[in-house]
């Protein structure tokens, strides 16, 4: 902007310093962070007159005071100390420093809830794990993904403390439900934000929070999705090996979004579970040979290495057929469950055999599973 000033504090190291007359207090951090992202986009804009290979990319570290009297030292360190943090995290991100830092780092968590989807091994109808994903009730009163909530925590640097907070709610749910009548799955699994793997100390982190859920951590299985990047999925190696040595178990998500992770099968990754990514499934399902030949790859290499494989997003019976064929013994979606509310969790765990198979479109998050309504 016209009253901004731009400044070069050495070497690569640039300062922006601009002005927001009027904002509410609570806005400020929101515009801080906008700005930085702002500032983040236009470094990585890739320059045509360049050769395709040529990028650059920044860390951007962004601190903000409410007084224009403040000590300007004090603020150029605070946005310093975030900028490196934004470096160690993997580059390319924007982080909050000082204060806002700490807060930032808090997530909102009130108005979040949990729901589970089933995993079922369809040689014997039997749930074998539950998936825990992430819901807030939206203006409509419908659950929905806070697809916006997670981008904030992105910006925020808190996708480790939202993992968290999941993880611990996760494994506390399952240990009472343990201590109930109903049988409980073997495994829990539970979603890694792609910007978790770059945070340091992620995994004494994870391990700290299953720990205090008193849960045992040989049943947690922990998503790491292929849109991580192969390169940030690589240089968290040491730490992924720590949650494994300690028995937690490690899936693979996402499985032919892209191809790039195949490679990493059987290799440095400790991987023990694979999960297809929808899009593979629903070609399957429509006949595209592509991605036919793509499942039967993932099977393949999955068997030769002794890694689990899981389907996800199964919701016609031309792409369960599909799965079934290729071999893939364990299969999540719709058309077997949708993700379900605690009590309507527990409910169809309570099902016996093939009855725990559920009509797809059948179920809401308001209504419970009906037994005798089952099909297949």
């Amino acid at each position: 902007g016209p009253d901004d000033v731009v400044g070069r504090l050495g070497g690569d190291e640039f300062a922006v310093v601009t002005s927001v007359a009027g904002a509410p207090d609570h806005e400020i951090e929101e515009l801080a962070l906008a700005l930085g992202e702002r500032l983040r986009s236009a470094v990585a804009r890739r320059d045509r007159q360049l050769p395709k290979k040529a990028s650059s990319h920044a860390s951007v570290g962004v601190a903000f005071t409410a007084s224009p009297l403040a000590d300007v030292e004090p603020l150029l360190v605070s946005a310093d100390e975030a900028m490196y943090a934004a470096k160690v995290a993997g580059g390319d991100r924007v982080r909050l420093g000082g204060r806002a830092a700490d807060v930032g780092r808090a997530v909102r968590t009130d108005d979040l809830m949990l729901m589970y989807q089933p995993v079922i091994d369809v040689r014997t109808g039997e749930v074998t794990a539950v998936e825990a994903l992430l819901r807030s009730r939206g203006e409509s009163g419908l659950l929905e993904f806070p697809a916006e909530r997670m981008q904030q925590a992105v910006r925020m640097g808190s996708t480790l403390a939202l993992d968290v907070w999941v993880l611990s709610q996760a494994c506390a749910d399952m240990a009472r439900w343990d201590a109930g009548a109903v049988r409980v799955p073997d495994r829990l699994h539970v979603n890694l934000a792609p910007q978790t793997v770059c945070e340091p100390h992620f995994a004494a982190a994870l391990l700290d929070a299953i720990d205090a859920s008193g849960f045992a951590k040989e049943r947690v299985c922990l998503e790491l999705s292929e849109c991580a990047g192969i390169d940030d999925l690589l240089r968290a190696v040491p730490q992924l090996l720590a949650l494994t040595e300690a028995g937690a178990r490690l899936a693979l998500d996402d499985m032919g979004a892209t191809l790039g992770a195949l490679r990493l099968l059987g290799g440095s990754l400790p991987i023990d579970c694979v999960k297809v990514d929808r899009s593979v499934i629903e070609g399957c399902g429509l006949g595209l040979a592509f991605d036919g030949e793509m499942l039967d790859l993932v099977a393949r290499l999955a068997d030769r290495f002794a890694i689990e494989v899981v389907a996800e997003g199964v919701e016609t019976a031309h792409e369960d057929e599909a799965v079934r064929r290729s071999g893939i013994h364990h299969i999540q979606g719709f058309l077997h469950s949708r993700p379900l509310e605690e009590a309507d969790l527990l409910r169809f765990l309570d099902c016996e055999g093939a009855s725990r198979v559920v009509a797809s479109g059948a179920l809401s998050s308001r209504e419970a599973p009906n037994c005798e309504a089952a099909v297949l």
